[in-house]
């Protein structure tokens, strides 16, 4: 296919007006790295820019990998300068991680810089076309990928505070690089896209031509393919938010899990494919990686393990799935733990966060519940972990028990007890927010009084 004069313009043009978030959008931007994709893809969105009525800009990001990067993001300030269209450079430090990629880790890090740029609305340009779909599709299959894999480069998704989307992906890069050629256009070559020890080099250069000459439209085919997969990854994504919603359980005490709460009984009587699919899902909407195959079996039969081995953990980079008795939750700050004391005011400024633990203290004015205005008023009040030995009467009971006691009996996980904020009056407990108010301070029948519960400070998306 061959593009004509006014092609690409146009299906730039119904492509964004097609968006059903288009009406809110106020500002479009480009990923431009200079190579003839992204220039094309410029080039195109500064015809209909005025027919288009938005803000258009570009992000170029500089690596640091090469040692012309810096002229690179020069080449491209002046070309966007010369177009009229503000050029914004991001500069990142690619490091990776233990077992990432130098690849993996740019990629992370360019689109972490990317969606920081994002407004709310903002929409993000990617020049991704055809046989960029088709070199990820067997690139991901090589790997043993699944639906989610093979589904390869979705055609617009959420980023940051807005959307990226690849307008380019119904175009081939022989396309581009005749609509750049019609229009005299000049653009960089980045030398690390020609360099073989990289596996998508490897893949662009030296396997996908041998098999387009063997079947021309593999490209075509291999895109479609990711196009049918990207309909199987929603029937199973549909599916595990099915099952989910299903299996969800009862917030226990305590301190709230961001995301909810699982019940093991009701996971396990999912049959094993469906159950894979709800933990990859559920972990998915955690910000958690992909598990491997071999490592998600893992996590299926600790939940199948006997009753003696109920208390599980199970460590996902840093974060960890716990399970307590039959409730399964995923703890985003395994290790972390209330330390020191914090004083407060009871009663004033709406509550008290805890950004390392993951939540916060309300307070909210009552009548005749939680700690007696009375008792607090002009007393400090503080807020302290556990030290272990407190002992207390909790409002409505005859005697002092130990709080060990009363918290394994409450169901509150043994990692989070070390978590839970102690609300102190002087030097004596008053209450555990959302758990429990001491006998001692407790407002009685209709008099003023201040609640104190805990909420989690963020949900998964």
């Amino acid at each position: 296919m061959m593009i004509s004069r006014p092609a690409l313009p146009a299906v730039l043009t119904d492509f964004l007006r097609s968006r059903p978030y288009w009406r809110e959008c106020r500002a479009v931007r480009v990923a431009f790295s200079g190579g003839v994709d992204s220039l094309c893809l410029l080039h195109a969105l500064c015809a209909v820019r005025e027919e288009l009525g938005r803000e258009v800009s570009a992000l170029h990001v500089n690596h640091g990998l090469a040692a012309e990067a810096e002229a690179r993001a020069g080449r491209c300030a002046a070309q966007c300068a010369a177009w009229g269209v503000e050029c914004r450079v991001l500069r990142v430090r690619v490091r990776p991680r233990a077992g990432e990629s130098l690849q993996s880790c740019a990629r992370r890090e360019r689109y972490a810089a990317l969606a920081a740029q994002l407004a709310g609305g903002d929409l993000l340009l990617t020049a991704h076309h055809r046989d960029d779909q088709a070199e990820t599709v067997l690139f991901h299959l090589l790997r043993g990928a699944g639906a989610r894999g093979l589904r390869a480069i979705p055609e617009s998704r959420r980023l940051g505070a807005g959307y990226v989307c690849r307008p380019l992906l119904g175009f081939g890069r022989e396309d581009l690089l005749a609509h750049a050629r019609a229009r005299g256009l000049h653009w960089d070559e980045d030398p690390a896209n020609r360099d073989p020890r990289f596996d998508r080099n490897h893949l662009r250069h030296r396997v996908l031509p041998l098999i387009s000459q063997r079947w021309p439209r593999a490209a075509q085919s291999l895109a479609r393919s990711a196009a049918h997969m990207a309909e199987v990854d929603a029937l199973l994504a549909a599916l595990a938010r099915d099952d989910l919603a299903r299996c969800r359980a009862e917030q226990p005490p305590g301190i709230p899990a961001p995301g909810g709460w699982l019940a093991v009984s009701r996971l396990i009587r999912l049959p094993p494919p469906r159950l894979r699919n709800a933990l990859r899902a559920w972990l998915g909407a955690h910000g958690l990686p992909a598990l491997s195959a071999a490592r998600l079996n893992r996590l299926c039969d600790s939940l199948a393990a006997p009753p003696r081995s109920r208390a599980m953990r199970f460590d996902i980079q840093a974060a960890a799935v716990r399970r307590y008795r039959d409730l399964l939750m995923v703890d985003m700050q395994p290790d972390s733990r209330l330390c020191g004391e914090k004083k407060i005011t009871i009663g004033e400024g709406g509550g008290v966060e805890f950004p390392e633990l993951d939540y916060k203290i309300v307070y909210r004015q009552s009548a005749g519940r939680g700690i007696a205005q009375s008792a607090c008023a002009g007393a400090e009040c503080g807020i302290r972990p556990r030290a272990g030995g407190e002992r207390c009467r909790i409002a409505g009971t005859a005697h002092r028990r130990a709080l060990k006691k009363i918290l394994a009996e409450r169901g509150i996980p043994p990692w989070q007890r070390g978590r839970l904020p102690l609300v102190f009056i002087g030097e004596r407990l008053a209450a555990i927010p959302g758990l429990f108010v001491c006998h001692w301070c407790a407002a009685g029948a209709a008099a003023p009084g201040v609640e104190l519960t805990i909420s989690a400070l963020q949900s998964p998306s």
